[in-house]
């Protein structure tokens, strides 16, 4: 159990093998399921904006195309009166 409050984004990893989230107890506090045996535990933290932040540039990058393609000027009639 960690000090932190449960999110997706936590994984664990007990000598390279991911553990599983487990609840905690109060619900909201983060767990994991740990070996009796021990080992090299190592937690790392992802939040979940980075399955779409990749997303930007690219959006970016295609308004940037789409403004450098050239159009066709505009051309005005003048009607005399």
């Amino acid at each position: 159990m960690i000090a932190e409050r449960a999110n997706p984004g936590f994984r664990a990893y007990l000598d390279g093998e991911e553990l599983t989230a487990t609840a905690g107890e109060p619900e909201w506090v983060q767990a994991f399921e740990l070996r009796e045996t021990g080992g090299n535990l190592t937690m790392e933290y992802a939040p979940p904006a980075d399955k779409w932040l990749w997303w930007i540039p690219v959006i970016l990058g295609f308004i940037t195309l789409l403004l450098g393609v050239p159009t066709p000027a505009r051309t005005t009639r003048r009607v005399n009166d």
